[in-house]
Parts: structure tokens; sequence; C-alpha cells
């Protein structure tokens, strides 16, 4: 079970024009994905709504976008381009339809072939960063994002960095949902437990 690094046409048995499959989805069902995951029959093995279930719950954590019709169901990686490299520039995708077909039961599944030609990550510059800051019109500081990431060497968590633009969008993301959270501190503070009270003047006799 594997998502396009590219988009590609897809001939499914039934349907008389190919599917088209953009870069980070994949096409399969509920049978063709648990054969995909459980190649062995077993007692044991999850059933295919079982699996299927579990994709759901991806789904329901944002993690995936699933289109489902009565034949197949073509499931979105979301921010596949954050973790996966882009496809260079002057690569062509190739609009010819796959040679596989299936029955509707056994939909394809790793029809695809993955490409690794994919164009090397090059460390933005400062201006490159407040150019696109400034586009965007974010309140990310340029200097803050470059200092971080050259700390942790343009990594995100234990991946490399493959697209600093989505990251910025990420901060800018983080940005607003902290402006938008209430000022509970000030709000919610204890009072004293032991206020400073000035002690009442005597009468001046």
């Amino acid at each position: 079970m594997r998502a396009n690094h590219e988009a590609k046409w897809v001939s499914v048995a039934g349907i008389s024009e190919p599917v088209k499959v953009d870069r980070g989805q994949f096409l399969t069902g509920r049978f063709s994905l648990r054969k995909s995951l459980y190649p062995g029959e077993r007692n044991c093995d999850p059933s295919p709504s079982t699996v299927w279930r579990k994709l759901e719950t991806l789904k329901n954590m944002g993690n995936l976008l699933i289109e489902t019709n009565s034949r197949f169901s073509i499931v979105t990686i979301v921010n596949f381009n954050l973790y996966n490299d882009a496809p260079q520039e002057n690569e062509q995708t190739n609009e010819q339809p796959v040679n596989s077909r299936c029955t509707a039961g056994e939909q394809p599944v790793n029809t695809n072939k993955n490409y690794k030609n994919y164009k090397k990550f090059n460390k933005p510059t400062l201006e490159e960063v407040s150019d696109y800051c400034s586009e965007r019109q974010n309140s990310v500081r340029p200097q803050a994002f470059i200092d971080y990431y050259e700390s942790v060497g343009w990594a995100i968590g234990k991946k490399p960095m493959k697209d600093w633009k989505a990251a910025v969008r990420t901060w800018e993301q983080n940005d607003r949902a902290k402006a938008s959270q209430p000022h509970a501190a000030s709000l919610n503070r204890a009072p004293d437990p032991c206020p400073i009270v000035n002690p009442p003047r005597r009468p001046v006799e």
C-alpha cells in the first residue's frame, strides 16, 4: 500500500475511462486493503471491515482524506508533500493509463512505482523567508525561523525537511492558534492571600 509520488492514470474493471490518482494518493478498497496488509490467509487476521475501520480512524484523526464510490476509494495522505520530496520541475507527469485491471472486489493498491529522482532540499536564505512571510502577511519571525531550524539541522522530528514553505505555514497556524486562546492566566489568577494594607493615619492633635 503506497501513495503515488506523481499523478497516474489507473484503469479499473467496469469503468470505461481510467481514474486519475494524484500525488500523495492511492486507490484501494476493503478487500484489497486487507490483502495488502495481511497477504497470508490466517484465522487470526482481522476482517476487511475491521481493517477499513482502522483506516477511517486515521481519517477522523485528520491524517487521511477518503473519497469513496461504489467501486473503489481514493485515499489522500494529508501533508504528504511536507514529509516527501517534491518532483523535479522538469519532470513530466505520465498521463498514460496504467495497464492493470482488477475485479470490483479486488481494487488495485500497489499499481504505481515510487520514484526517487526528486529535487534536493536547499536551505532558504533569510531574504527568501522574509519575502514569503511578507507575501502571506503572517507574524512568523524569519530570523527566529532560520535560527531554530539551523539548530536542529533543518529536520522535522527525526526526518529531514522537504519543504520549508510548508514549515512556515505550520508556524503561521500555530501562531494563530495561540492568538485565539483566551488569556486565562490573567483572568483566573488567584487573589493575594496576604494583601498589603496601609495602616490608618493618626489624627493630628
